[in-house]
């Protein structure tokens, strides 16, 4: 994808003899040192939330640097893939397969979760092993089952290449490029994912009415009701997700303990990473391993097919839910407006 300002002809002026098209001018780039969050200016309160350590602050030459590196192959063993192979910006920075796959098509056992607004997030991965996006962006790059590389291969490689180490001049001051300098790169092109430009933020801009214990929009829809009134407790929010982990009644593989593999508490059994709702008709499959194919299906577990068999079923669902087939309907058209055609077209984030 290329990243212009302007399509068509640029017309400039000669003297006097007034504008005549220019066959050799070139579209101007955008200037991807100049920081933006890509935070409305109605939401700017947003910014002094956000989560990263002291010495690596949002900065427009790193993100500069983290970007050319989330779409760089020499990151993996034989360099076939990059970040964007399993994170790709047309299906919000998440992927169509039903897990992630890696070098030479291994299957990772979990799904790509899509990167929206992880600069308010505290802990990353579905079973939350890693507590800060530095940590998180290593991963990857080390895991057998996705870019199955080392250290020593990735850093060879890039410190041999004049394009970043002079990336990493303008970004930290030195050439010489470590794998701090990646993970921190990453880590502030991450936090630049930013969505909050959907129609339901559209709606939500205008003037609001309270419903009980809730603000809404005085434009409100059964969809919208039908969200908050059985959604809304662990996807509420201007992320459309409180956070947090809960097991939501999928029958598991006795291997996959979610979020117990890292605590080893028997409250977090079978729980996951309770993911944003933004972009959600863009990042099917679902769940964490990808096991329901379309919104409805995700709706039909919700409104029949939990298993309840296990002792820690999260307390917000702990009955099915009772729609008809027209209420299904009415909460998927709802769900359908988050999604955010300005952030997965969004030139500040392509290669």
């Amino acid at each position: 994808m290329r990243n212009t300002l302007l399509n068509g002809c640029i017309l400039f002026i000669l003297g006097t003899t007034g504008c005549q098209k220019n066959e050799n001018e070139t579209k101007p780039e955008i200037d991807r040192s100049v920081l933006n969050l890509n935070i409305p200016e109605r939401l700017k309160f947003l910014e002094t939330s956000m989560n990263a350590p002291p010495d690596n602050k949002p900065d427009g030459k790193k993100v500069s640097l983290g970007r050319a590196l989330f779409y760089e192959k020499m990151l993996s063993v034989d360099q076939s893939i990059n970040c964007a192979s399993c994170h790709q910006p047309k299906f919000a920075f998440s992927t169509n397969e039903p897990v992630s796959l890696g070098i030479n098509h291994q299957e990772s056992v979990r799904s790509a979760p899509a990167l929206i607004n992880l600069a308010w997030k505290s802990t990353y991965f579905w079973d939350g092993r890693k507590g800060s996006l530095e940590e998180q962006a290593g991963d990857p790059i080390l895991n057998p089952r996705e870019m199955g590389s080392d250290w020593t291969t990735v850093l060879s490689r890039l410190n041999a290449s004049k394009k970043y180490r002079d990336l990493a001049k303008a970004a930290f001051g030195t050439e010489q490029i470590t794998n701090q300098t990646v993970r921190y790169s990453l880590a502030q092109f991450e936090r630049t994912l930013n969505s909050f430009h959907s129609k339901e933020d559209e709606i939500m801009a205008k003037p609001q009415v309270n419903i009980g214990i809730i603000t809404v929009p005085k434009e409100n829809d059964a969809g919208r009701q039908l969200f908050y009134e059985h959604c809304g407790s662990c996807h509420g929010g201007t992320h459309f997700t409180y956070g947090g982990y809960a097991n939501i009644g999928l029958k598991l593989d006795p291997t996959e303990r979610g979020r117990a593999l890292v605590t080893n508490n028997d409250w977090d059994e079978d729980a996951f990473a309770i993911p944003t709702l933004r972009n959600i008709a863009l990042t099917a499959p679902y769940m964490h391993d990808g096991r329901f194919a379309t919104l409805r299906e995700v709706v039909d577990h919700y409104a029949g097919k939990l298993d309840t068999s296990g002792t820690n079923l999260d307390y917000r669902i702990n009955k099915r839910l009772k729609l008809s087939a027209v209420q299904k309907i009415d909460l998927i058209s709802y769900l359908n407006t988050l999604t955010d055609r300005q952030f997965t077209s969004n030139s500040y984030f392509a290669e």
